[in-house]
């Protein structure tokens, strides 16, 4: 099967994700055009990070199915979900930064592990990427333990964008950090996925996150998306979900997680 211009750059159809009893994810529908930067908001442990994993080939799905440009995503020409990691970028929750590399190493992991490029070369992209998130070079020489949790983001985002990708999923990007510093990373997002035109997927549950970064948000509730629309309607969008989330109110259809 082939893609068109017309297919979404990413749907999701279906999507089932069970953990033993729990059902996670239960028939799960996500639709990005080619371009867009959607948000998907929701509660904490509603399934955000699992619908993100999933869609990446990093969880195995128990239904459903995940199309990138109208294909497959295990028909992907060059080893499927291995072609997808090739043509995406991913910032993990927490940054998740190897702690024996680094930065710059941390940077450059897919450039030279996948043999695409020399050390030497991997260095000086790293070094272009850190600069483009306001990190100099003592900083591409340094570990992740001697950086703030700000500048590790940071760092993370130069790794996420270091190939250029196609496709750029970001997981809870401003989760830990202050205020100010979860400004300063929303607006470096907003740059890179701007000068990237790539199609942007946020998973987060910080609705400053959303209404900078996306141009679409959608909320996940129950397993399902329960509203989707541009994010200039998240204050009238006509959703007891949605306007109980945006309000932060107790009382409501939306109700919270019980541990797991």
């Amino acid at each position: 099967m082939t893609g068109s211009a017309q297919a979404p750059a990413i749907e999701l159809r279906g999507l089932v994700k069970r953990f033993g009893r729990k059902t996670v994810l239960d028939g799960m529908d996500l639709t990005a055009m080619a371009g867009d930067s959607l948000a998907v908001i929701g509660t904490s442990g509603t399934g955000k990070s699992v619908s993100f994993k999933c869609a990446l080939g990093l969880l195995p799905l128990d239904a459903g199915t995940v199309r990138f440009a109208g294909i497959p995503r295990d028909e992907l020409p060059s080893s499927g979900p291995q072609a997808l990691m090739r043509r995406s970028g991913v910032l993990f929750q927490g940054s998740a930064l190897f702690d024996s590399l680094p930065i710059w190493e941390n940077v450059a992991f897919a450039l030279f592990h996948t043999g695409s490029m020399r050390r030497a070369q991997a260095y000086e992209v790293a070094c272009t990427k850190l600069a483009e998130v306001g990190l100099d070079e003592r900083a591409a020489n340094l570990f992740p333990s001697e950086l703030s949790g700000g500048m590790q983001k940071r760092a993370a985002i130069a790794r996420a964008i270091a190939a250029d990708p196609e496709f750029l999923f970001f997981d809870e990007p401003t989760s830990g950090l202050d205020p100010i510093t979860a400004a300063t990373i929303n607006r470096l997002i907003e740059d890179c996925v701007t000068r990237l035109r790539a199609t942007t997927v946020t998973i987060t549950h910080d609705l400053a996150s959303a209404r900078q970064i996306a141009n679409r948000v959608a909320m996940l509730h129950g397993g399902r998306i329960v509203w989707e629309g541009p994010v200039a309607e998240l204050d009238r969008s006509g959703s007891a979900h949605v306007e109980q989330f945006v309000h932060g109110r107790a009382d409501g259809p939306v109700t919270a997680e019980p541990p797991t």
